[in-house]
């Protein structure tokens, strides 16, 4: 059976002041928004993955926060279908996370399993494909969160065809809370050697203007 690959890099994030861990550097308003947006295309598309891997820094864990986390209380806050006017201020920090664990986070329509874990952090082409052959040949679909280079690398590397255009759009940049979905000829365990087909490359920007589907 085909499998389906969803890629998306965290949304847009502070710069580092001196000092700071890396790992802990937060989403900056414009990217709680965009990752919230990017939220909303995925419901419109139908887009529910079985199984979900994110780093745990904490600008990807608020970004996957913003995607499908159910309201706050009393109607506000993140999740599918809510927007960032619905924040009087902006949401806590996430708690700091090393180490990693698995989640029981029930999707929209899809899995219910999202996992952190410190092998998305700053992960390269071949530890991203590490994680990927891991995944249980049960679910047909796997979303990673996490961080360029390594994703665009990634992408890139997996996505043998599928439009000049759209692939020459990924190849020239992944930026903050781009989504791109890749279906994969092979079980999870040879994704190596999968020639994938890009199924849609998205960026924040883009995702107003955006009518093709993928399921």
């Amino acid at each position: 059976m085909q499998k389906i690959l969803y890629i998306l890099r965290h949304a847009k994030t502070e710069a580092a002041a001196a000092q700071q861990d890396d790992h802990e550097r937060a989403l900056t308003k414009r990217g709680l928004a965009d990752a919230q947006a990017m939220g909303e295309y995925l419901r419109q598309q139908g887009i529910r993955p079985d199984r979900v891997v994110c780093s745990t820094a904490m600008r990807t864990r608020q970004t996957w926060e913003q995607l499908f986390s159910p309201p706050l209380e009393g109607g506000a806050g993140g999740g599918v279908g809510a927007t960032y006017s619905d924040y009087a201020v902006l949401p806590p920090p996430t708690p700091r996370l090393r180490g990693g664990r698995l989640i029981t986070f029930p999707l929209k329509g899809g899995g219910d399993q999202v996992e952190y874990t410190d092998k998305l952090y700053l992960a390269t082409v071949q530890q991203l494909l590490d994680v990927i052959s891991q995944t249980p040949e049960s679910a047909h679909s796997l979303m990673l969160i996490g961080h360029n280079p390594g994703l665009h690398q990634l992408a890139m590397q997996l996505a043998k065809e599928g439009g000049e255009a759209l692939i020459n759009a990924m190849a020239l940049q992944f930026p903050t809370c781009a989504f791109a979905a890749i279906a994969l000829d092979t079980p999870w365990r040879n994704a190596a050697q999968a020639h994938g087909v890009l199924k849609a490359f998205i960026t924040p920007s883009e995702v107003a203007t955006t009518t093709d589907g993928v399921s």
